[in-house]
Formats: C-alpha cells, sequence, structure tokens
C-alpha cells in the first residue's frame, strides 16, 4: 500500500559527556554536558545525572482548516548507526541505558518539565492505559493509548567483546584483593539489546504532532557499589554520541463524516495540556 503523505519527525545527533571524581559513588558526576546541534530539537531539561529530553513539534495546522485526516499505516525510524558511539570508563557496567521516542497528538506539560519537576524515568513506559507511569507519576498530564500515535524503547547494553579491564596508570601489579569482579573498565561503542514499540496510531488531523525523545543513562552513578569497590576507587569518564533519527509515518488518507470526524478530534484531545507553550 503507498503512502498518501509522509510526516517526517527529526531529531540531530547529541552527545554525552560525563565525569565522575575518583572515590564517589551512588551520586550525579562531578561533570555532566550534553553537546547538541541544530536541528535537534528543543532541549526542554537535564537532570545531570546522564538523563535528558528534547521536545521536537510538527505544524500540521493545516489539516486542521480543511478538516482532513490520515490515517498511520506504518512507521519508519531511520538512524545511520545503532549503539552509542564513544566510550565509557569506570562505569556501572550492568547499567542499560535506554533511548525513548514519543509521538503524541497533544503535549505533556513542557514547562513542568523545564523547571525540572518531572523525574525523567517516569518516561519509561509512558502511553500505555495500564503503565505504571500512567497511574502514579509526577506528570500533571499522562498521555493514554488514544493520545499515543507512536512509542518506541530501545535498549542499549556494553558488548563484553569491545570492554577491556585497565587499571589506571596502577604499575602491574593489582592493588585490590582478589575476586574483585568489578575492576576499572572501559568500554568502546556499545550494542543494541532490544527494540520496543507500542501506540494506537491513531488518525492524525493537526494543529500539531508533539514529538519527545529521552536518553536514560546514569552510567556513573555506581549506585549499589561499596567504597572499596576498585571502580569506585578510580576516576570514571563517559562520552557517548547518540544517532540522529528520522522518524517517518506513513499515512493514507481518512474521508470521514463530520460526525467521524469530530469522534476523531474528541479522542485527539481527550487529555490536552492547554497550559503548555506550543513554541519550540
Amino acid at each position: 500500500m503507498m503512502p498518501d503523505r509522509i510526516f517526517d519527525v527529526e531529531f540531530g545527533s547529541v552527545q554525552l559527556i560525563a565525569d565522575r571524581a575518583a572515590g564517589t559513588f551512588g551520586t550525579p558526576p562531578a561533570v555532566v554536558t550534553w553537546e547538541t546541534w541544530t536541528g535537534d530539537g528543543k532541549m526542554l531539561f537535564e537532570d545531570g545525572t546522564g538523563n535528558a529530553i528534547w521536545y521536537e513539534q510538527v505544524d500540521l495546522s493545516e489539516l486542521t482548516i480543511d478538516s482532513r485526516t490520515f490515517q498511520p499505516i506504518g512507521v519508519n525510524v531511520q538512524r545511520p548507526w545503532n549503539g552509542p558511539e564513544g566510550n565509557d570508563s569506570n562505569f556501572m557496567p550492568s547499567t542499560r541505558p535506554v533511548e525513548l521516542l514519543y509521538v503524541f497528538s497533544n503535549a505533556l506539560p513542557n514547562a513542568q518539565i523545564e523547571a525540572g519537576l518531572v523525574d525523567l524515568r517516569t518516561f519509561r513506559d509512558l502511553g500505555l492505559d495500564s503503565s505504571d507511569a500512567y497511574r502514579t507519576s509526577d506528570l500533571a498530564v499522562i498521555p493514554d493509548g488514544s493520545n499515543t500515535i507512536y512509542a518506541q524503547e530501545t535498549k542499549y547494553f556494553n558488548s563484553i567483546a569491545n570492554s577491556i579491564n585497565t587499571w589506571n596508570g596502577f604499575a602491574n601489579t593489582d592493588p585490590y584483593p582478589d575476586g574483585d569482579f568489578y575492576q576499572p573498565l572501559l568500554c568502546a561503542d556499545m550494542s543494541v539489546a532490544e527494540v520496543n514499540t507500542w501506540g494506537e496510531m491513531r488518525s492524525i488531523l493537526g494543529p500539531v504532532l508533539h514529538c519527545y525523545r529521552v536518553i536514560l543513562h546514569e552510567t556513573q552513578n555506581l549506585n549499589g557499589l561499596g567504597t572499596a569497590n576498585s571502580l569506585v576507587v578510580a576516576a570514571g569518564h563517559t562520552n557517548r554520541k547518540f544517532s540522529p533519527i528520522s522518524l517517518k509515518i506513513l499515512c493514507k488518507e481518512e474521508k470521514l463524516s463530520e460526525g467521524e470526524y469530530l469522534v476523531e478530534a474528541s479522542n485527539a484531545y481527550n487529555n490536552s495540556n492547554w497550559d503548555t507553550p506550543s513554541d519550540v
């Protein structure tokens, strides 16, 4: 089936640089920097632990003016590369970084997010009526299934094939007790562990598609490790570049009666947050 129209959502590449001082654990890294480039969308917030969120919108006001609707028939997510490039040194190897993409028919409370009032981990399962985030959340407005056109979760992991142990300048002797599993680590490019998608692919009728990209990457926190752990003793560094993303929604135009159009509009806006600024 050939699409009648394609709606494009574009996010540029972003880079996380995090430095953790030696001897620290269970706290945010001392320095966290996100590098962004033109076309990345607007960064709403980064929490200083390696988590960040971006917002992009697609103006579809002409659909509203003409009372046109489009039914999604497929979604194509394109990335030039999959796993984040770069490296992690002396990090929590069991942590799985997560990247989330959302396309909603109405916006989340962006002002609350920008003010740092929302735990970004809340975004792990938005858009399912039975999700934990739907039942209990610090978001004032929670999108349900009817508001979620498309959502994707990508989990990454550090492949052991790209990992080495390093003693960070110690002379050829192991200064830590035998059997210490968490020796200082250095890992290169990451791999994709799994990709999950959900969303009801409801009709698109404008006036705006609200799109979010969330990256959760807290590997330098070292939560749960003791002070004697050799990862904690050594300083940590993360430098990860995440791929740009082009998300294309393939659609067929729907010919709806006035009543059918009103039903679709009601479903799209049934928990709209009118206080959310629409500007990027």
